[in-house]
């Protein structure tokens, strides 16, 4: 299991980690000039910029590089996206609104890792992940696992989504809770436009890719702390069934 107190992969803090101010974490691309440059060119491309950020002070770099690419080119719209996005503030939301910025936390990470996270984060550590956030301040948002960092399991982050319950059972953030409803359209048609394929799949709709799973239990009928434990029957992908549980 991954240890979160290796220097590497902490995330980029303006105000540095609850166990230690001074550390203020890693920044990959330490100067604003240069991710400026990189963001710049790739939206000229009008291609999309995906950015992975996890703490604020990251966070923040990168929406400033995104803000002056469009500031220069406003005419392209390529929906750049800001990957796990962990960390946020209310400047943050307000800017990534603004700016049109989706966001793809983690789904399943509070369950694998949940026990970790006070000691590294202390309050920080309930809105992290914060798909309610997301949702109410108008930004797009989607689910993500980062597998190995976090269980790529779906239905195991649809159980995160809606509990917010770690694997010891203690419950991390409940104001970022959100319906079973709105957890399933994280991985379907929230995800679909993530990526630009809204036309094509996300939805059970006419005329596009006929890709679906078949469940054994129903996730509206059942505890939430169980979703993660149902099974699945059938995998089609383009009508053809992939997949078939045998007995």
């Amino acid at each position: 299991m991954l240890d979160l107190k290796e220097k590497t992969v902490l995330p980029a803090f303006i105000d540095g980690h609850e166990d230690d101010p001074d550390d203020h974490g890693i920044l990959l691309i330490e100067d604003q000039l240069e991710l400026d440059r990189i963001v710049q060119r790739i939206h000229d491309m009008n291609y999309q910029a995906c950015i992975h950020a996890n703490g604020d002070l990251a966070i923040e770099m990168s929406l400033n590089a995104i803000e002056q690419a469009q500031q220069k080119r406003p005419g392209l719209t390529p929906r750049h996206r800001i990957e796990h996005c962990t960390m946020i503030t209310d400047n943050i939301l307000k800017r990534m609104h603004q700016l049109k910025v989706m966001a793809l936390p983690f789904a399943s990470y509070l369950w694998q890792h949940g026990k970790k996270l006070k000691p590294f984060y202390g309050q920080r550590a309930h809105r992290m992940f914060a798909h309610n956030s997301f949702l109410n301040a108008g930004v797009r948002v989607a689910a993500s696992s980062d597998h190995p960092v976090g269980l790529q399991s779906p239905l195991l982050g649809v159980q995160c989504m809606v509990t917010r319950q770690s694997s010891t059972g203690e419950i991390i953030g409940p104001q970022e809770k959100i319906s079973i409803d709105e957890a399933f359209k994280m991985y379907t048609a929230y995800a679909a436009y993530a990526t630009g394929e809204e036309t094509i799949k996300g939805t059970l709709s006419l005329g596009k890719l006929a890709d679906i799973v078949v469940l054994n239990r129903d996730p509206w009928s059942i505890p939430p702390e169980e979703i993660s434990q149902i099974g699945v029957v059938n995998t089609i992908v383009d009508g053809k069934i992939v997949y078939a549980h045998e007995e």
